[in-house]
């Protein structure tokens, strides 16, 4: 039992055969080379002549949500002839996955990943180690010779950043010298061993308020019902915006999911988080479902996580270890982040005035590390010509590529030890759906467009409000107060103490 969650629901591709992953699915790419891929993790792969497709993971085509990953994988590559074709191939579809595209003929062999780089892609840049690239560092690092990046070490990991229980670091990047993150809107060239970015290129079409609605509704609705199609769906609830659109989005399939909310980090039960789903679901002929996720990880299963995925958080594997006896078996979990990127997650009310690497860095308190802080700056000249005349903000890439890309993603790779995730917002399309609708709409403080997204799904699950204003400003200031020089010397006393907390 132990054995299988080893590197659960991960890849590692190779130039040459890999020893001790016997059990793993194992598929020959791009002629000469091997995929292997843990056997609780869904693959599919097509060819056609000099021609071949292969997607990782769970992809969904909002515009035809009766496709399987068999049949996006063979409509892809029909329609690839250059590598474009791909890349207009992926926009609808949404999930968390990966596309592998070769063609013999051109020597081309490219990876894309979901929107928000879900599916994670860890690549070595040494064209002389066996590993390609694979989906953690620690799993490269079994088969190459790889060192520790010294400036990474010294300018993060030897900072209090790493301190804080839910740390993490701009996309890009690992501790290794020769291993770099495919970073969302960036597909990998595997011959040049180069990612390269490819959105946002051409300015995001602008949308009507109303057809916004209508669209992007339709287009979330479709995506839940093509992961529905193939399997038995789990929703976690909070009290916030985004896990109630994607409640309202499964109005007709209701009957059939599991909704729950996970307790952990002892929040009292009196929280928004608990307080909200357990009298709306009720109030909509649904039951809210608790999942008691509180206290320490056994030894056994410590030692398994934390050699699982390089840098792996402990507080996440606290949850993790009783979710693989608690959470539904055979079931998915449905998650309702990345709409927090349309939703202007950074700023509030107002956009600043200006936006430079030292703000940019308080926003997700990175100013105490020299790496990073230098490599804001590097990202932000890329990024304020970037989006010049696309239609997007600064703030909004920033988050997406990011937070999204670093945060989000390391959490879900963490998670796959106890169920794999759907993440409906992870879709290009509908993203862009989103963010074509004046930003006046889509910022606090009510959210208006995403309320009325939910009026036009399921209007009842506005029954009862979103959490106060006060509330919510409250839990932030507090927040703040915990990462701050104060509270971080705080929980750093606590820890060396090993008092709880």
């Amino acid at each position: 039992y132990m054995n299988n969650l080893k590197y659960r629901r991960q890849f590692i591709l190779s130039k040459k055969e890999l020893n001790n992953l016997n059990s793993w699915k194992k598929k020959s790419i791009a002629d000469n080379k091997f995929l292997y891929i843990h056997p609780d993790l869904e693959v599919v792969q097509v060819k056609d002549k000099n021609k071949q497709i292969t997607i990782l993971g769970i992809a969904v085509n909002a515009l035809n949500p009766e496709l399987s990953n068999q049949q996006i994988a063979q409509e892809i590559l029909e329609k690839y002839s250059k590598w474009s074709d791909v890349i207009d191939s992926a926009y609808p579809l949404g999930g968390r996955w990966l596309v592998f595209a070769s063609n013999l003929d051109t020597n081309e062999f490219k990876v894309i990943a979901d929107p928000a780089g879900l599916r994670m892609c860890y690549f070595v840049t040494d064209p002389a180690q066996p590993v390609i690239c694979a989906s953690q560092p620690l799993i490269i690092n079994d088969y190459c010779d790889l060192t520790i990046d010294q400036e990474f070490k010294d300018g993060y990991l030897e900072t209090d950043k790493i301190g804080n229980k839910e740390f993490w670091f701009l996309s890009g990047f690992s501790r290794f010298s020769d291993v770099k993150q495919l970073i969302p809107n960036f597909y990998l060239d595997i011959e040049s061993r180069q990612q390269k970015r490819f959105y946002p290129l051409t300015r995001i079409p602008d949308k009507t308020y109303q057809h916004g609605i209508e669209e992007a509704s339709k287009l979330l609705q479709n995506l839940m019902l093509g992961v529905h199609k193939r399997y038995k769906l789990a929703m976690a609830m909070t009290g916030g915006v985004d896990s109630r659109l994607t409640l309202s989005a499964s109005k007709a399939i209701k009957q059939d999911m599991f909704y729950y909310t996970l307790k952990y980090y002892n929040r009292d039960i009196a929280h928004p988080d608990f307080d909200i789903p357990s009298r709306l679901l009720p109030m909509l002929d649904l039951e809210h479902q608790i999942i008691d996720c509180e206290g320490k990880m056994t030894p056994e299963f410590e030692k398994l996580y934390m050699s699982n995925v390089d840098l792996a958080h402990p507080a996440w594997g606290n949850i993790v270890e009783p979710l693989l006896e608690k959470f539904p078996k055979d079931y998915i979990q449905v998650k309702s982040a990345v709409c927090e990127i349309a939703r202007c997650a950074v700023y509030q009310k107002e956009y600043p005035d200006e936006i430079t690497a030292e703000s940019l860095s308080k926003i997700f308190l990175f100013e105490n590390s020299p790496f990073f802080m230098k490599n804001l700056e590097i990202w932000l000249e890329d990024a304020q010509q970037i989006v010049e005349g696309k239609n997007i903000d600064i703030l909004d890439l920033y988050y997406w590529e990011h937070r999204c890309g670093s945060w989000q993603a390391g959490s879900q790779l963490e998670f796959d030890i106890a169920h794999e995730e759907f993440t409906p917002f992870s879709c290009r399309l509908l993203l862009d759906v989103m963010l074509g609708v004046d930003v006046n709409y889509r910022n606090e403080p009510q959210y208006i467009f995403f309320k009325d997204m939910m009026k036009h799904m399921w209007p009842e699950v506005l029954s009862i409000p979103y959490p106060s204003t006060f509330r919510k400003n409250l839990h932030h200031f507090v927040f703040k107060i915990q990462k701050s020089i104060i509270g971080r010397a705080y929980y750093k006393i606590l820890r060396t103490l090993k008092i709880p907390h």
